[in-house]
């Protein structure tokens, strides 16, 4: 993948070293105080919150050592036997964890290409746009050099969603990256390159990583069917086909279109990351940073599943779950644990609690978002 590829996360992703680079200066502040005197119990406690956002943020931005970090800074906070030298020295190892990331990612940059301003206004756009504005309806991405296929198609989804269609690879994967689409509808082959290289593209870039594929293909044998599958496609639509059947599985596959998923996480890294790997699969996305906000957003929407957090400031994540299974209006809602609690105890007593399924932290985005989407389709069958 070149550069441009991943634009739209780098954006995501340099946020968060800016991010990091001040948190560096707010734990080295917090060091300073702890090593030249008594440790004071509200210095110790931010030591604690920086300690866990680290932990559950480095592995999912490409910092593994980070998340190491962090996990072991925060154990040793918790752990009353552990001498204030050895917090220190585990906040000194996280510290210099961080400034090597920092310096790692500026010598990227310096390598890498300049960017222009309008490149990077375009990316901001990119990473944070909703897609549903165009039409408020889920967008169909259809990529087919067949003037026929692509006219039949925007006749069959006209009055459901809005279609966009490309006729070359290029012009195809350029579509894919910049519109978030809802659906693709892919040609498998095309004059000027394999409808197949395509697909495996497309599943490669994060944007389109979990975006529903149509493959559409003359080609019946089962080997190509099977190679297809293989290779990412959602469904596989074999040339002459229904119009009704081609419309019928694809609004089985919108359906994701009107998941409504609530985020509820102290940590900005997170709410942003999910929040863009998640509204690129399609879902319509809620983030909010505590629990008495969620529970108000629970009270006046409507949503397929929550993203909750076991540990933040203002209250404890199973609270929070304990309301909803209180209310007929939230009881029947999945909710997922998102939390660095990773203890087999832990597990099993959030799942006691209530909850559907628990990721713990750091997690691979990917596997976050196939098990949201799992369990909404779960749900609505």
């Amino acid at each position: 993948m070149n550069a441009l590829t991943l634009l739209s996360m780098d954006a995501v992703r340099s946020k968060y070293l800016r991010n990091l680079a001040s948190q560096r200066q707010d734990i080295l502040r917090l060091s300073s105080a702890c090593a030249n005197g008594p440790a004071d119990s509200e210095d110790l406690a931010r030591l604690s919150a920086f300690a866990h956002k680290l932990a559950g943020t480095g592995k999912i931005y490409g910092f593994p050592e980070i998340s190491e970090a962090g996990y072991a800074l925060e154990n040793a906070l918790r752990n009353e036997e552990n001498t204030p030298a050895e917090i220190v020295r585990q906040t000194r190892y996280l510290l210099n964890v961080m400034e090597r990331a920092i310096r790692s990612a500026k010598g990227r940059r310096a390598r890498a290409e300049p960017v222009e301003d309008r490149e990077e206004s375009r990316v901001r756009y990119s990473a944070t746009a909703d897609t549903t504005a165009v039409s408020g309806r889920p967008v169909v991405l259809v990529i087919d050099d067949d003037e026929g296929i692509t006219d039949l198609v925007h006749s069959l989804f006209g009055e459901v969603a809005t279609v966009i269609s490309r006729p070359d690879v290029p012009g195809g994967l350029a579509a894919a990256m910049e519109i978030n689409p809802h659906l693709i509808l892919l040609d498998e082959q095309m004059p000027d390159a394999s409808g197949l290289d395509l697909l495996e593209q497309l599943r490669e870039l994060p944007a389109t990583s979990n975006v529903p594929i149509i493959m559409m293909s003359a080609n019946d044998s089962l080997t190509s069917i099977m190679q297809a599958l293989v290779s990412g496609a959602t469904d596989y639509v074999i040339k002459p086909f229904e119009p009704t059947t081609l419309l019928t599985r694809s609004m089985e596959l919108l359906k994701t279109y009107r998941t409504r998923i609530l985020i509820v996480d102290d940590d900005e890294a997170i709410r942003e990351l999910l929040t863009f790997r998640l509204a690129n699969a399609g879902c319509q996305v809620v983030a909010v940073g505590d629990c008495d906000e969620a529970w108000e957003r629970l009270e006046e929407e409507d949503f397929s599943l929550v993203l909750l957090d076991r540990m933040m400031p203002d209250a404890d994540g199973a609270a929070l779950l304990r309301r909803m299974q209180g209310w007929d209006g939230t009881a029947r809602i999945p909710v997922i644990f998102l939390t660095a609690r990773r203890s087999a105890a832990d597990i099993v007593d959030g799942l006691l609690t209530g909850a559907t399924d628990y990721i713990t932290k750091p997690f691979n985005p990917d596997d976050v978002v196939k098990r949201c989407l799992d369990l909404v389709k779960a749900k609505k069958h």
